[in-house]
């Protein structure tokens, strides 16, 4: 799947070869929007959550990633655990409030509806950085601020039907 969207952006499923500039984007945008609300430990949870290794390992199990580019750039990233679980959300600063997310987000609703049909929402753990823009993107609360290992965030749904 490659399909063109906001500026020229190009869009499509990402390699498990692209892993390490995965992490890269998602290490830089998190280092300047979301690490200040985690605590050290959480800070070092979510490295090792976002390793190369450990994010070809879980798309070569459970997960899909789509890439978002400008020309050669990185432009933004989603990880979708399947079916419905958006495990990552990243675009770069560069390309923030150009409509990546929303379309990175649009195919992963696509992806979804495809392996379950009946998909009834999609969920995230927002970080308190992101709320306001799921929020924009159409997502709703579902619970209270929590803190797990370190990690803050809110957790948040998408209605599909």
């Amino acid at each position: 799947m490659n399909s063109e969207g906001p500026e020229n952006l190009s869009f499509r499923r990402a390699s498990v070869d692209e892993t390490p500039a995965l992490a890269e984007l998602v290490g830089r945008v998190f280092d300047a929007f979301v690490a200040a609300d985690f605590t050290p430990q959480g800070v070092m949870e979510f490295r090792s959550f976002i390793a190369p290794e450990k994010m070809a390992a879980r798309m070569a199990a459970e997960s899909t990633v789509y890439v978002a580019h400008s020309g050669e750039a990185l432009a933004g990233m989603v990880e979708l655990n399947h079916p419905e679980h958006i495990a990552l959300l990243f675009v770069d600063q560069a390309y923030q409030g150009q409509g990546v997310a929303r379309a990175l987000l649009g195919l992963c609703i696509s992806e979804a509806r495809l392996h379950q049909p009946g998909l009834p929402e999609m969920t995230v753990n927002a970080s308190l950085y992101a709320v306001e823009a799921y929020q924009r993107l159409g997502f709703e609360r579902t619970g209270a601020e929590q803190e797990k290992n370190g990690l803050r965030f809110v957790p948040m749904r998408l209605r599909l039907i």
